[in-house]
C-alpha cells in the first residue's frame, strides 16, 4: 500500500506481486476493504466486561488471478467509500473508545483451487475528513465590536493558552 492513513474518501493504491511457483493456476484473488467495530459493555463495578465484534466488508473487487509457474505484478486502486446499493458515503473514521472501537484492514485473497486461500491483512487508519465548511468560515461582522473581557478563576481561560496558536487568527485574541 502506497501510505497506512488516509482520509475518507480517498483512494489507497496497492501494489500486488504474485510469484505463483506451483502447478495450479489462482483463479482469481480478491481486494476487501473490511470494518470491525468492537462494542463493551462493562458491570456496574466495571469489573467484568462482556464484548460484540462486528465485522462487514465495505468494499471489495476481484481480479484476474496467475498461471501456474508464472508471475504478475498488479497496482489496484482501492476506493475508500462505503457502498450501499447504488450509492456512496463517506467510512466512519477509526476510533479508539473504552466502549466503542472502529478499525479497517484491507485484506488480499487469493483463491488456490484444492488449497487453503492465501490471504494477507493489512491495517489502515481511516481519518475523518476535513470540514470544507469550517475552512470557508468568515466571523460575521459584529465581532469586531466585540469586546474581550477576562476571566479570572476557576472557570477562566489562561493568558497563554489565549496567546495560543488554536485561539490564532480568530478576532479579539
Amino acid at each position: 500500500m502506497d501510505k497506512n492513513s488516509y482520509i475518507a474518501g480517498e483512494t489507497a493504491q496497492i501494489h500486488v506481486d504474485v510469484d505463483n511457483q506451483s502447478a495450479v493456476d489462482i483463479e482469481n484473488f480478491a481486494v476487501k476493504l473490511m470494518r470491525v467495530i468492537t462494542l463493551k459493555g462493562y458491570d456496574d463495578d466495571r469489573n467484568h466486561h462482556d464484548s460484540l465484534r462486528l465485522v462487514d466488508t465495505v468494499c471489495e473487487n476481484k481480479y484476474e488471478g496467475c498461471p501456474a509457474s508464472s508471475q504478475k505484478s498488479r497496482d489496484i486502486p482501492l476506493d475508500l467509500h462505503s457502498k450501499t446499493g447504488s450509492s456512496h458515503h463517506e467510512l466512519q473514521p477509526s476510533t479508539s473508545g473504552s466502549v466503542i472501537s472502529c478499525s479497517y484492514h484491507v485484506d488480499i485473497e487469493m483463491q488456490v483451487p484444492w488449497a487453503p486461500d492465501i490471504e494477507i491483512h493489512a491495517p489502515v487508519q481511516i481519518l475523518a475528513p476535513l470540514n470544507v465548511l469550517w475552512q470557508q468560515w468568515q466571523p460575521p461582522p459584529w465581532v469586531s465590536q466585540c469586546v474581550q473581557t477576562q476571566v479570572v478563576g476557576p472557570y477562566g481561560v489562561a493568558t497563554e493558552v489565549l496567546a495560543s496558536q488554536a485561539f490564532a487568527g480568530i478576532p479579539g485574541f
